[in-house]
């Protein structure tokens, strides 16, 4: 409720991301308790209701020293979903260094 500029801003990046017009990216920032989460809820839903790809990672407050911890949680949750054969991931220390960044690897 009362967020009708906002969801018409968000279907206007889902609307530019479906006609592939441009990289979309969206911030949603603000106050404790202002329905943030609720908001992001909806876009999900919104995308996903369009055959888009969701994926949702979060990071707790102790983990603000962990480089792109909301990424890296969204991708590995994607990446345990795979079936590893399709996977033609480098050999050597890259491996090594994607296997510490993403467990599921």
């Amino acid at each position: 409720m009362g967020r009708d500029g906002e969801l018409a801003e968000l279907d206007g990046a889902l609307q530019d991301l479906g006609d592939r017009a441009s990289l979309q990216l969206v911030e949603i920032a603000g106050e404790a308790g202002i329905g943030k989460t609720r908001l992001l809820d909806e876009l999900c839903r919104r995308a996903e209701g369009r055959g888009c790809l969701v994926l949702r990672g979060r990071a707790a407050e102790f983990e603000r020293g962990v480089p792109f911890a909301p990424v890296v949680d969204a991708l590995d949750a994607y990446l345990a979903t795979l079936d590893p054969g399709r996977l033609r991931l480098p050999e050597g220390e890259l491996r090594d260094e994607l296997g510490a960044i993403f467990p599921s690897l």
